[in-house]
C-alpha cells in the first residue's frame, strides 16, 4: 500500500487505471488469467509495473488527475505545506514542477510514501566513468580446436596483401583466437611500434574487447601495452601525441572513426599512419558503404594488416553479387574452422562439450487474417530475406499469436525454476509488454531495449546475469543479438518471423555456450513459426556462404 496515494488512486475509475497501466497489459492479463481485473487488482498490477514516483515524474495526465481527485481540505494541506498561501489550490498543484526533485521530495513528503526513483539506477556518470587509458603489466591458452585455425590465419596476414578473414562459429572462441594472433604480432613487434585498432559497432562490444585484451596480455604480453578506448567520453579531445607511446591495443567504434574523419581530417590522416593492423569483429558489416569507405581510407597502402571475425561470411541472401563484395574485399581469403572427421565444426563443438546440445522447440501459428502477396510467399518458401519491418509488426501484434508466447513464457519459467530465458522480441513496445505482464504472474523480469540509456541497460544485464540472481528472464529488442555473455542463459525465445542467417545464427549464439566455455549442456530454442517462416539450423547456418567463397 502507499498511504495517501493509494487511497486517492482508488477514486480513479478502473478505465482510467487501465489507461496509465496500458491497456494491451490489462488485455493480455485478463485473456492469460481468464477474469476481468478488478479495481483493486488493476491498482496493484499498476504498482508492479511502475513506483508512484514514476507515475508522477513522467506523466503529467496522472499527475494532473491525481490532484484533481484530491478533496479540497487536502489540497489546501498541501499548497500550506509548499509555502502556498492563495485559494485556487488546484491551478497551484496542475502547474506545480515535478520534473524538479527538490519539488517533487516536498510532494512524496506529504503523500507519505518513500523518495524512490526507480529499480533502475540513475547515478553519476561519473561513478561509472569508462577509463580511456589503461596501463597493462605483463594461460590464456588455446583449445584443440583453435590451434589450427590460429597458425593458418597469423601466418596468411603476413603475406600480402595482408587481408584474413576468420570463419568461426558463434562461442567457439574467436576473439580468444584473435586475441592470441594480435599477442603473437605485439610480442615481436612486426609493426614496428605501431598499434593495433580493434573496431566493433557498439560501445559494450569495445569495452569487452579492450577487457578481452587486457586479460590476454597480462598472460601472453612480453612488455608493457595501453590500451585506449575510442568511445568513451574522454576521447573526445584527442591529442596525437597519445599515440606515441609505442604498441598500443586500441578499441573504437566505426561511428567514432567516421566522425574523426568527417570532423578532424588532419588527426585522422595522421592517426591512421599509427595503425599496423585492424580488426574488424562482425566482419559481414564491413561491405556497408560507409563501413567499407572508412576501412579503405585506414588501409591506403598493402602495409596495413586487416583482419575479419564473423560466424557468417556473407551479407545477402538473394543477392551473390552482395556477397562476392565481401570475399572480394578480403581478396577471397578466409580460414574456416574445420576439425579432421567431422564434416561441420558445429558438430565437433557439441560433442566435446564447447557448445550446448540445441533442442528446437516451435510455436506453430497460421494468421487469420494475414493474405500473403506472391512475392512474400516466395520469400517464405526459399528462406532468403526477411519482411519488412510494417509486416513483421503486422504478424506479431495479432492477439492469438501474442497470447501462445506469454503461455509458453510462463510455462518455460515454471517448469524449472533453474532456467536463464531470453526472449527476443519485435519491437520495442512488445519487449517491455512482455515485461509489464509477466511481473504480474510472479516473474522477475526485466526489459531493455535499443532506447534503454547505457546505465540502466548495464545494470540490468549484470543483475541478469549475477549466479544466485533471482532475475529470470529478460527481453530484449535491438540490443541483445551479438555480444551478450550470459554462459547460464539456456532458453531463448525468438517472438519475431525470422530467416535472417546472421540473425538466427547470433540469437542462437546467446544461449549455446557448453560446459567447457561455462555453459550448459543443453540448451532450449523457442521459435513462433508463422507459416513455415523461420530458420532454424545452426550448422546449416555456419556453411550457408561456403560457396561464395
Amino acid at each position: 500500500m502507499h498511504s495517501v496515494v493509494d487511497i486517492i488512486i482508488s477514486r480513479f475509475s478502473s478505465d482510467d487505471i487501465a489507461e496509465f497501466i496500458g491497456k494491451d497489459v490489462v488485455k493480455y492479463i485478463e485473456m492469460i488469467k481468464g477474469i476481468k481485473p478488478k479495481p483493486r487488482d488493476l491498482i496493484d498490477i499498476l504498482f508492479k509495473n511502475i513506483t508512484p514516483i514514476e507515475l508522477f515524474r513522467k506523466n503529467t495526465e496522472f499527475k494532473n488527475k491525481f490532484f484533481r481527485k484530491l478533496r479540497t481540505e487536502q489540497a489546501k494541506n498541501i499548497c500550506i505545506s509548499l509555502g502556498y498561501q492563495k485559494d485556487n489550490y488546484f491551478e497551484f498543484l496542475s502547474s506545480y514542477d515535478l520534473s524538479n526533485k527538490k519539488n517533487l521530495k516536498n510532494i512524496t513528503n506529504f503523500l507519505n510514501f518513500d523518495y524512490e526513483l526507480s529499480t533502475q539506477i540513475e547515478s553519476d556518470e561519473s561513478s561509472n566513468e569508462i577509463k580511456f587509458n589503461t596501463a597493462i603489466s605483463s594461460q590464456y591458452s588455446l583449445f584443440e580446436h583453435q590451434s589450427e585455425i590460429y597458425i593458418k590465419v597469423r601466418d596468411s596476414l603476413r603475406v600480402a596483401p595482408h587481408r584474413v578473414l576468420m570463419h568461426m562459429p558463434t562461442g567457439s572462441g574467436k576473439t580468444r583466437t584473435a586475441m592470441n594472433i594480435l599477442a603473437d604480432f605485439l610480442r615481436n613487434n612486426e609493426f614496428k611500434d605501431k598499434s593495433i585498432l580493434w573496431i566493433a559497432d557498439r560501445n559494450h562490444l569495445c569495452e569487452q574487447a579492450a577487457l578481452e585484451f587486457e586479460q590476454a596480455w597480462s598472460y601472453l604480453g612480453n612488455n608493457s601495452a595501453n590500451v585506449i578506448r575510442l568511445y568513451s567520453e574522454k576521447s573526445k579531445n584527442l591529442d596525437i601525441n597519445q599515440f606515441n607511446n609505442g604498441s598500443s591495443f586500441i578499441v573504437s567504434t566505426i561511428q567514432f572513426l567516421l566522425s574523426l574523419r568527417n570532423n578532424q581530417n588532419d588527426f585522422f590522416i595522421n592517426f591512421i599512419k599509427k595503425i599496423g593492423m585492424i580488426v574488424f569483429d562482425e566482419t559481414h558489416l564491413i561491405i556497408a558503404d560507409q563501413y567499407k569507405e572508412i576501412i579503405e581510407a585506414m588501409t591506403p597502402s598493402l602495409s596495413t594488416y586487416l583482419l575479419g571475425l564473423t560466424a557468417t561470411p556473407g551479407r545477402s541472401y538473394i543477392n551473390m553479387n552482395e556477397d562476392r563484395k565481401l570475399s572480394d574485399f578480403f581478396n577471397n581469403t578466409k580460414y574456416t574452422l574445420k576439425v579432421k572427421g567431422y564434416e561441420n565444426p558445429i558438430e565437433y563443438l557439441i560433442d566435446e562439450g564447447y557448445l550446448s546440445k540445441v533442442d528446437t522447440e516451435t510455436i506453430d501459428y497460421e494468421s487469420k487474417n494475414l493474405i500473403f502477396s506472391d512475392y512474400e510467399k516466395q520469400i517464405i518458401l526459399e528462406g532468403k530475406n526477411e519482411l519488412s519491418d510494417d509486416r513483421i509488426q503486422q504478424i506479431c501484434e495479432e492477439e492469438g499469436r501474442r497470447a501462445l508466447i506469454f503461455k509458453k513464457i510462463i510455462e518455460c519459467s515454471q517448469e524449472n525454476k533453474g532456467n536463464k530465458i531470453l526472449v527476443f522480441a519485435s519491437s520495442v513496445k512488445e519487449a517491455n509488454l512482455f515485461a509489464d505482464v509477466l511481473k504480474n504472474f510472479n516473474i522477475k523480469i526485466f526489459a531493455i531495449t535499443d532506447k534503454t540509456n547505457s546505465q540502466n541497460r548495464n545494470y540490468l544485464i549484470n543483475e541478469f546475469k549475477k549466479p544466485n540472481s533471482d532475475v529470470q528472464i529478460l527481453t530484449n529488442y535491438g540490443v541483445l543479438s551479438t555480444g551478450f555473455d550470459a554462459p547460464k542463459t539456456n532458453i531463448a525465445i525468438i517472438t519475431r518471423p525470422i530467416s535472417s542467417v546472421i540473425l538466427y545464427n547470433q540469437i542462437v549464439g546467446r544461449v549455446a555456450r557448453g560446459p567447457k566455455a561455462g555453459g550448459n549442456e543443453k540448451c532450449k530454442i523457442i521459435q513462433v513459426v508463422d507459416k513455415g517462416y523461420g530458420f532454424r539450423d545452426l550448422s546449416e547456418s555456419f556453411l550457408f556462404w561456403e560457396d561464395i567463397w
